[in-house]
């Protein structure tokens, strides 16, 4: 708000507008002392009285503040402005005009022309609980103008905490604290903040004003359409100049604050509600219109109005999210055959823990039934549509086509929505059927229709499947699915498995799958992040995730719950080192699951697991390859997996020069674990391959993990299912090398003043860091951001030839590295002093620290507290920058 304020100088106008009691003077009255601390300007401060409405009155006031002698009754201010304040230019002049609700029109006006004809080094500040009407949209639309309003003058709750204590903010009304009213904040600790709404607030309203907050109140929230159904007659400008009156899409809504001051009797509220839903449900918004029938459900209006609410919502074109099913179905009344939208909330309510389950279809089915049965077409079509949705995941191909084929008599009769399902209906039966081209070649037709929100999604999901199921990179698929944001169990999951399948574990991780409040998304996702965290090398994490995917597993008999739960099993039990549990748990999936159709979708998602544990099915593999439907991510694991193999039972690594290693190294963990990983890179090392980019790739992706897997392989303690070759565990050490391990004591390199490093607590004495060379070094590093070897030993051995000067740097380098990590294994990669190629560089980061970087750090922030305009709160870093100050740098002159 201050930097704001400060930027007042340069612009024409800033407008600061809040209720009474929101320290708009104070906020003022800061930015002025602030600015005497660093001059910008020149403030001319004006606070506006009730008789300034009279215009005479107001433009006397004005010559005064603006330094006139006389009292200027006439139009001649503008002119004696014009000359008063160019006068002093190239110095800028603000005029600061507070309580501005105060003015008439007419003393408006003389503003408005103010603000149009002052000269250009004058700007114009206004404060008030409301702002006249003023000709600001040109100076908006250029950036001319600025607004601070309540949300920026309220305090947040961690400042009302500061400012009461711990004391005071457990005993102050929680309204009035999550309020943020600087007065009722301050008053809340005298007991007196209700009288000063009602005194400075409540009693100023108009009678019109008043009913309008009475009525959002009970409402929860109102737009000028619902205002006048309820015949509150009030207008727009009035509502937006109450305090604590937010608009949130289209809508004003009020702060608790409100609901905790003011009170409305129940009939009035019955009333107002009633009127709202007719008038919601006559202008096509069923959803607000059903929000407010639960509140009055107990009465027979309320009861009627909520099931016209509840059908109108069920048929919009967008799916009700899940948080949205589980609270109607809570609140709704009994369900009863004779209320066909109520019977279809409870089916939809089943479809999110269970859609394939027989009660869930069963009630759906009710809901087709009594729609059809109440002459509803509309209703029915959404029925039949969720019932299409659950014989697709219960793959019941005879449902499907029934179901459908009711939809294609809609549609033959005319009923728009309908007209899409028999498309959609063939992109289902083929996913049923595992034919993943036919999808794509749906999904093709599909996406060119006009759909709703819901369909679409549909629509992307099953294209995503798809291409999974294809092999090829589904995340631009899904993500359009996820980004719909439609509710139905399933579709979150496939965004994660696209992800998962195309490597984007930085985003995998980051941004895990957001399940919905269902038992069948909280398995799916569940089983997408232990995967992910198996393979990621965190193993507690993916046994966290399996447990949840245990609990939430459908019934244990259906073959696509045997693949969903003997996948993350098998995973975990490899990352564990049980690779008998592993075989025994694939081998059961395969007794279960047939490789024909949508059953081979588990074999192609877990082609290491399967191909490594169980040799019988690489020949299934080996023909598969040739096939139409084996894509591009199944042949990088495909390869990936023979090689490990190869590896892993053989010994061999010279195969490793030829194979062909992905880029990135998040596809490496989406067809091998973080050991194997480890285990194939360091083989490919002792074959003479270059990957240090891709194990570089891993510690920036999964941190130490990598480290420790390579150090497990180099020491001889991954569990492995035969005896490691030593050629891995050389390329294992060698790899290590390259890996910077972070020390256990930070180090504080202090060159201001006398030259001292200390390590943890203990400043260094060591033989090493006596030498001069050796503190000459560091001081190079630390003033030379990103220095090459060449510039170092130039530098520090001018006189030296080119051998003996990098002999020196390479004596003097190992010297400063037992300086600053003398706890180093050998074989570990330097933490601190960094070297890639030809460069050379010192990292400052958590561990270490410098007193120059933290000097200039103090300064910097010194300055922007100046220049943000609140130069009073730049004295602290200056303070601190002084303490770090303690003399010349390298006074010694390294």
């Amino acid at each position: 708000m201050q930097r704001t304020l400060v930027e007042r100088f340069d612009r024409r106008a800033t407008l600061v507008t809040g209720g009474a009691g929101f320290g708009k003077s104070t906020a003022l009255v800061t930015a002025i002392d602030e600015n005497r601390l660093r001059p910008l300007g020149t403030d001319l401060w004006m606070a506006c009285e009730h008789r300034d409405a009279d215009p005479d009155f107001f433009r006397a006031g004005l010559a005064i503040a603006l330094g006139a002698d006389d009292p200027i009754h006439d139009d001649g201010l503008i002119e004696a402005a014009t000359e008063l304040i160019g006068g002093a230019a190239p110095k800028r002049i603000c005029l600061v005009l507070d309580d501005v609700h105060l003015l008439s029109a007419a003393s408006a006006a003389l503003v408005d022309r103010l603000i149009e004809e002052l000269p250009r080094n004058a700007s114009v500040v206004l404060a008030g609980r409301s702002l006249p009407e003023l000709r600001l949209a040109r100076l908006e639309l250029i950036g001319q103008a600025a607004r601070i309003v309540e949300d920026d003058l309220a305090f947040t709750p961690d400042e009302v905490r500061e400012i009461l204590g711990a004391d005071g903010a457990a005993t102050a009304r929680p309204t009035v604290v999550a309020a943020g009213w600087p007065a009722l904040v301050e008053l809340s600790r005298r007991g007196g903040a209700t009288g000063f709404v009602n005194e400075e607030v409540l009693d100023l309203l108009a009678p019109a004003e008043l009913a309008a907050l009475e009525t959002m109140v009970a409402l929860d929230g109102v737009d000028a359409a619902v205002l006048d159904a309820v015949g509150v007659d009030v207008s727009t400008s009035a509502v937006d100049d109450l305090p604590l009156v937010q608009r949130r899409d289209g809508r004003w809504v009020p702060h608790d604050l409100w609901r905790d001051l003011l009170d409305v009797d129940d009939s009035r509220r019955t009333q107002l509600h009633e009127a709202a839903i007719e008038h919601l449900l006559g202008r096509g918004d069923p959803e607000w219109a059903l929000e407010l029938s639960w509140r009055i459900r107990q009465t027979p209006a309320g009861d009627v109005l909520g099931e016209r609410a509840l059908r109108d919502v069920l048929i919009d074109d967008d799916v009700a999210q899940p948080g949205d099913l589980h609270r109607w179905t809570h609140v709704a009344p009994p369900v009863d055959h004779r209320r066909p939208a109520t019977l279809l909330l409870d089916g939809l309510r089943r479809r999110l823990d269970s859609p394939g389950s027989d009660d869930c279809v069963h009630r759906l089915q009710l809901a087709a039934d009594a729609s059809a049965e109440a002459g509803d077409p509309e209703l029915e079509i959404t029925a039949l549509s969720a019932l299409v949705y659950s014989f697709h995941v219960r793959r019941d191909v005879e449902g499907l086509l029934t179901s459908i084929g009711r939809l294609g008599e809609l549609s033959g009769d005319g009923h728009t929505r309908a007209k899409p399902f028999p498309v959609l209906g063939e992109a289902l039966l083929a996913t049923s059927l595992g034919n993943s081209l036919d999808v794509m070649a749906a999904t093709d037709v599909l996406l060119g229709a006009e759909l709703s929100d819901e369909m679409m999604a549909v629509v992307w999901w099953l294209r995503a499947h798809a291409q999974i199921n294809l092999g090829i990179d589904a995340v631009e698929a899904a993500s359009r699915c996820r980004e719909l944001g439609v509710g139905l169990p399933g579709l979150a999951a496939v965004d994660a498995g696209a992800r998962f399948r195309a490597g984007r574990f930085d985003d995998l991780l980051a941004e895990p799958a957001v399940m919905l409040e269902s038992e069948r998304d909280r398995f799916l996702s569940a089983n997408w992040r232990c995967v992910a965290l198996s393979v990621a090398g965190d193993l507690d994490g993916a046994k966290q995730a399996l447990s949840v995917v245990l609990s939430a597993a459908e019934d244990d008999g259906q073959w696509q719950t045997v693949g969903s739960l003997a996948i993350p099993r098998a995973i975990v039990a490899v990352a564990d080192g049980s690779f008998d549990t592993a075989e025994s748990l694939m081998r059961e999936m395969v007794d279960h699951t047939p490789t024909d159709g949508p059953r081979r979708f588990y074999y192609l998602t877990a082609i290491m697991l399967v191909y490594g544990l169980l040799p019988e099915m690489r020949a299934w593999y080996d023909e598969f390859e040739q096939s139409d439907e084996f894509g591009p991510l199944f042949a990088r694991d495909l390869t990936l997996a023979r090689a490990f193999v190869a590896l892993d039972e053989n010994g061999e690594v010279d195969h490793l020069a030829d194979v062909a290693l992905p880029e990135r190294a998040g596809e490496l963990l989406a067809a091998l674990d973080l050991p194997r990983c480890a285990m194939l890179l360091a083989g490919a090392t002792a074959a003479g391959r270059d990957v240090i980019g891709l194990v570089s790739q891993l510690v920036a992706l999964l941190g130490e993990r990598p480290r420790l897997a390579l150090r497990r392989l180099a020491d001889g303690s991954t569990p492995t299912r035969t005896e490691l070759t030593p050629a891995v565990v050389t390329g294992a050490r060698s790899l290590l090398a390259t890996i910077p391990v972070p020390p256990t004591d930070t180090v504080n390199i202090q060159l201001l003043g006398t030259t001292q490093l200390i390590r943890g607590h203990t400043v260094v004495a060591d033989a090493d860091w006596r030498r001069e060379r050796v503190r000459t070094l560091l001081a190079y590093l630390v003033t030379h951001t990103g220095t090459t070897r060449d510039a170092v030993t130039t530098a520090l051995w001018p006189d030296a030839d080119a051998t003996a000067g990098r002999r020196n740097l390479r004596t003097t380098l190992n010297m400063l590295h037992s300086v600053l990590e003398p706890d180093r294994l050998g074989g570990d990669a330097p933490f601190f002093v960094r070297s890639n190629g030809q460069g050379l560089e010192l990292v400052a980061n958590g561990h270490l620290t410098v007193d120059v970087h933290d000097f200039e750090r103090h300064l910097d922030e010194a300055i922007a507290a100046e220049e943000g305009g609140t130069p009073s709160r730049s004295i602290e870093p200056y303070s601190q920058a002084v303490t770090r100050y303690r003399g010349d740098l390298l006074p010694d002159g390294y």
